[in-house]
């Protein structure tokens, strides 16, 4: 596949993704503008993204939400071209937790969101282990007949908690 191995678009919410083998896709598995999903137990290798979590405004998309609250547990996530778990625009309040994230070119985790759990996860062999960049919080005006711009729960790069990650080169 070009784009999205596995792919949970606008509202897909309470989904569960599991016991899977994704490879050589730009995302593994992608989640949009949906929540309180589990992405547990699945291999996602020679991806561009194993896992990219976000919810980008679009003025011109009838759907606005966000991407908060998912799991990503137990799944093996290697040697992506850039990043293992991208978390960004909108993704606010997930667990990423005992995964192993190994290979990755750029970031094992890369986080651009706030209020997320890193937990319990082994990083290892990746350009850099957990990435955490804080930005200005975003600011959205609505002209008339667009959706309303739902902002984040949390700006940029705050209120993440990094606990109990191995690393080892």
């Amino acid at each position: 596949n070009h784009d999205h191995g596995i792919m949970l678009d606008r509202g897909s919410n309470n989904n569960q993704i599991y016991n899977n083998t994704v490879y050589n896709n730009s995302d593994g598995i992608a989640i949009f503008q949906s929540e309180k999903n589990l992405i547990k137990d699945n291999t996602l290798i020679d991806n561009e993204r194993g896992v990219r979590i976000n919810a980008t405004y679009d003025l011109l998309d009838e759907f606005n939400g966000l991407a908060n609250d998912n799991i990503v547990q137990n799944n093996i996530i290697r040697d992506n071209t850039q990043y293992g778990v991208y978390l960004y625009e909108g993704a606010d309040r997930n667990i990423i937790q005992g995964n192993t994230i190994e290979g990755s070119s750029a970031s094992g985790i890369y986080i651009k969101t706030g209020g997320n759990s890193i937990r319990g996860n082994t990083i290892r062999t990746n350009d850099t282990g957990v990435t955490v960049l804080g930005g200005d919080p975003i600011t959205v005006g609505n002209p008339q007949g667009t959706p309303p711009y739902i902002p984040p729960l949390f700006d940029g790069g705050h209120n993440n908690t990094i606990v109990d990650v191995y690393k080892r080169q």
